[in-house]
């Protein structure tokens, strides 16, 4: 390579490695404002941040460079507080006495055993965000305009809104959200209709799950079983569910259109995706960070994964600077896939016979499942109280014909919509695999191997991402990468 591209490339490297330390130091001021540490031991953290880039990650950066990060450090924690005074300046409710209100429905509705969830925003005179919390009949649904009396009671966390439970509720009128949401939820309704005609009722339940994250057919019984065996994650659209729905975008339009044109289809149809399925922290994540790919590829940039996770991170922060600390959802999901990306070759490197090939790709999924866990099991303890080494098991077993569980469901979802009766046929094809996942999941809650533990010690989590860190910089590979040469 010539003397000009070996500069261009060390100084493409040089960008990444500032845009990662730019957001992990936003996401840790907003990080440690969200627990209210004060200034000397956020100053602390700081240098632990850079002691870190240095030996870990290999980024040496200059004193200049170092003044930036502290900056954008203190923009992080500044930033917290802008946002939650902003937010609170901009809600006007009256608490913990009844009171009469008006809103729209902006959530599409969750459902349990005998109760409906929504998230609703409240109309003049007062304005901000309720959760409402009702009977389980009838539903309501997305743009609807209610008007409710009850009490209001106050945000129990930063992430958290309102709520009003069991107000009494009258129906004004729909078609009050935004529109193009509206159609998408009224498709996949009419989808999740077909699997409920089509399918037997686990197996329906377990479909809807893995295609739209949706669990309001779950039974009791089922959802403990799910957690139990250690699978509940495959229900929770993730970035695995994203990637297979990137990929297969890509083989329907790759032979057809031009990459440019592909990258705009991808785009629009994840960004439908979300819509249509709800915005949780993983599926956001997710979609940002395939969304992220995706630039990079069409751009030209070096691809850099854990660019992509800091970056995708630093965003929904901005969004919403409560997750760091108070989202389990995004705790896990991030905590996830940073073992998958930094655990993972370790395991790989130490046992190679898990990279061979292998039926239903089972040995890989036991690495990966083995890398997430690793990353999770503190906070996992830490939140639920137990944890199953079974799991590593299940997932080895389930994972392997997701994609082909998926691709499958979406043929059933479309033959349902066009033709009942084709996809009632069809439906005895797609039972099969969906009755091998029912069967692992229920051998593995009653096969499980626990492990209990009763703690709420910060300090357990703090020592054993210590151990993990040092772990991973002693087997981490010493050399730098290596550059390109004249």
């Amino acid at each position: 390579m010539t003397r000009a591209g070996n500069e261009r490339y060390n100084k493409e490297m040089q960008r990444i490695d500032l845009i990662f330390g730019g957001a992990v130091s936003f996401l840790l001021g907003v990080f440690l404002a969200g627990f209210g540490l004060v200034w000397y031991f956020a100053a602390v953290f700081f240098l632990l941040l850079l002691f870190i880039f240095y030996l870990l990650l290999n980024i040496k950066p200059s004193a200049k460079h170092a003044v930036l990060f502290l900056f954008i450090f203190a923009f992080g924690i500044f930033y917290f507080h802008l946002y939650f005074n902003f937010k609170a300046a901009g809600e006007h409710l009256d608490f913990n006495r009844p009171v009469a209100f008006s809103g729209i429905v902006t959530t599409e509705p969750q459902f349990t055993d005998n109760s409906e969830q929504f998230t609703v925003r409240i109309e003049q005179p007062l304005s901000g965000d309720v959760k409402i919390v009702t009977q389980r009949v009838p539903e309501y649904h997305y743009g609807d305009r209610l008007h409710m009396q009850g009490e209001i009671a106050p945000a129990a966390t930063l992430t958290d809104i309102p709520t009003s439970v069991f107000p009494s509720i009258t129906y004004i009128n729909s078609g009050n959200g935004f529109w193009i949401k509206e159609k998408l939820i009224a498709w996949k309704s009419a989808m999740i209709e077909g699997y409920r005609k089509t399918l037997p009722y686990d197996a329906s339940a377990l479909m809807q799950g893995i295609m739209f994250g949706t669990q309001s057919d779950f039974s009791k019984d089922f959802k403990l079983q799910m957690r139990a065996s250690g699978t509940t994650h495959i229900v929770a659209l993730s970035g695995y569910n994203i990637s297979i729905l990137v990929v297969a975008v890509a083989l329907v339009l790759g032979s057809w259109f031009s990459r440019r044109v592909m990258f705009i289809a991808t785009t629009a149809i994840i960004a439908l995706f979300v819509l249509m399925v709800g915005a949780t922290a993983s599926v956001v994540r997710a979609a940002i960070m395939g969304f992220l790919a995706l630039f990079a590829r069409e751009a030209g940039r070096l691809p850099s994964p854990r660019n992509a996770i800091a970056l995708t991170a630093a965003f929904m922060a901005l969004l919403n600077p409560g997750v760091l600390a108070n989202d389990i959802g995004f705790e896990l999901s991030f905590l996830s896939l940073l073992g998958i990306t930094y655990i993972l070759p370790l395991i790989e490197n130490g046992f190679p016979k898990l990279t061979k090939e292998s039926l239903l790709g089972w040995r890989e999924n036991i690495a990966t499942t083995l890398s997430a866990q690793s990353a999770v099991f503190p906070v996992a303890i830490h939140y639920f109280g137990q944890f199953s080494f079974s799991s590593v098991f299940a997932n080895a077993l389930i994972l392997g014909i997701m994609p082909f569980t998926m691709l499958i469901g979406f043929i059933l979802a479309a033959a349902n919509l066009i033709f009942l009766p084709l996809g009632a046929l069809l439906a005895y094809a797609v039972q099969i695999p969906l009755e091998y996942m029912l069967f692992v999941i229920r051998f593995f809650a009653n096969a499980r191997i626990p492990l209990d533990i009763q703690t709420d010690s910060v300090a357990f989590i703090v020592i054993y991402y210590a151990i993990l860190l040092c772990v991973l910089l002693w087997f981490s590979p010493k050399e730098s990468p290596k550059k390109p040469v004249k």
